[in-house]
């Protein structure tokens, strides 16, 4: 049996097509505009509301993509110093992990500059900087904490981050004053250590005006409340809460971890009576239904139509949920009866029908990113219609993921990424702005 693992949106977001340092002093200018590379930079802004003595530490990671930096495109780079100045990621032996953090202190505002990059993380830790590690080899990526791991050298650390892409964006008619685009969110995907919320500058992608588009956590959102909060659920969500309540875990990192005292904390049939209910449900009419659109052709080639549309219709036969169009000859892909931790992870084991070409293929990712949505609001036994996002009737059905609704409650207008494909139905904090001027990402705090 083959399975396709769907790529969670993490390390990079959806684009429309259209060694530790010191801080200084110094106070980053408007008037700044490239960086050591000659990679353009914004002004970033950190208002800390943590109300702690603990220093703050800034570890940023992202890939260059600019073709005019003097240093090769798709480099692996961190930012070194507060004017936004990056350098490609040393050799750092696994036995060996280091910081590449900026201690910015423990003053509420700081100001920095961020330079044009791909697959950002902003990495932000109390008390000491994120050790990370890249087995030792020049240029490669720097690992990310091991939430599953209490042996990580990060455990105890309390952290979060937000991830963004800043790219080239293509031309747009009637508006050649559009250069690039920045795509940003606030996740919980793996877990929560700080409420956080992000206000970007820049073009309105929908009017051409300037604005500021902002998301994350509801400006009254504390720490210590929300852990409280996820507590008072009881077991299993209570058993999210680790490292003496460092952070909450995702329900398939608890279900995945293999390493006591993470081993055993969420059920992994915690989902398996609902999943069989679906699958009950779907052997008879009327059957799952939805609409994608993808790409015909991956990259664009000539004499390719630019994108296929899909009408799905989903039924239960030989025990595999069977997705057909028949408008496109029929059965597409099946996907086989799928577990806990598929559902939690966002994750679906292929049938017998595995989908071939690149539209086939795109379009069975785009409905398991659906599928997703539905299964973790619960929604699949009350509404057939994965493109209905009736709002109201998210979180309601049993199990309701109080992991996940957690998040949204706490968000701002209720969007929030408490799983991979959150962003279905538009219930995610994701925010895109063309040419942005300015970044401001406030920590919420631990108290009133």
């Amino acid at each position: 049996m083959r399975t396709y693992r769907i790529g969670l949106r993490r390390a990079v977001m959806r684009v429309l097509s259209l060694g530790a340092v010191v801080i200084c002093t110094w106070i980053p200018s408007l008037a700044f505009a490239n960086n050591n590379v000659g990679v353009k930079v914004i002004p970033f802004h950190i208002t800390n509301n943590l109300n702690q003595t603990q220093d703050l530490y800034v570890w940023i990671r992202g890939v260059i993509n600019s073709t005019n930096a003097s240093i090769p495109i798709n480099s692996q780079v961190y930012v070194t110093n507060v004017q936004g100045d990056v350098a490609i990621n040393p050799a750092v032996p696994a036995n060996m992990p280091t910081s590449f953090s900026i201690n910015v202190g423990p003053g509420k505002n700081v100001d920095l500059m961020l330079p044009k990059l791909s697959g950002v993380r902003i990495y932000f830790s109390l008390g000491a900087g994120l050790l990370t590690q890249n087995g030792g080899v020049a240029g490669a990526a720097l690992v990310t904490p091991d939430v599953e791991n209490p042996g990580d050298p990060n455990f105890n650390t309390i952290f979060d981050s937000t991830e963004l892409t800043w790219e080239h964006q293509a031309a747009i008619p009637n508006h050649p004053e559009v250069t690039t685009n920045l795509g940003i969110n606030v996740t919980e995907v793996d877990l929560f250590g700080l409420p956080q919320q992000f206000t970007i500058e820049g073009l309105d992608p929908a009017t051409f005006t300037q604005t500021a588009l902002s998301a994350g956590f509801r400006t009254q959102q504390r720490r210590p409340d929300l852990l409280n909060k996820l507590l008072s659920f009881g077991p299993p969500w209570s058993n999210l809460v680790v490292a003496n309540r460092a952070r909450a875990i995702s329900p398939n990192h608890a279900i995945n971890a293999t390493i006591p005292p993470l081993n055993n904390l969420f059920p992994a049939n915690q989902l398996d009576d609902y999943i069989n209910q679906v699958f009950q449900r779907y052997m008879t009419s009327p059957p799952l239904t939805t609409t994608v659109t993808v790409p015909s052709c991956d990259p664009p080639q000539p004499n390719c139509p630019t994108s296929s549309t899909y009408n799905f219709s989903g039924a239960v036969a030989g025990g595999e949920f069977v997705f057909s169009d028949p408008a496109k000859g029929g059965a597409i892909f099946s996907l086989a009866h799928w577990s806990t931790f598929n559902a939690y992870e966002g994750s679906f084991p292929y049938g017998s029908i595995v989908p071939t070409g690149v539209p086939n293929t795109l379009a069975a990712n785009a409905v398991a990113a659906k599928l997703q949505g539905a299964l973790m609001r619960t929604t699949l036994l009350v509404n057939s219609n994965l493109d209905a996002c009736v709002t109201s009737q998210f979180y309601v059905n049993p199990p309701v993921n109080m992991y996940a609704k957690l998040w949204h409650d706490a968000g701002k207008q209720g969007k929030a990424y408490g799983f991979g494909f959150d962003d279905t139905c538009d219930q995610s904090s994701f925010k895109l702005i063309f040419n942005p001027t300015k970044l401001t990402i406030t920590l919420l705090g631990n108290r009133p």
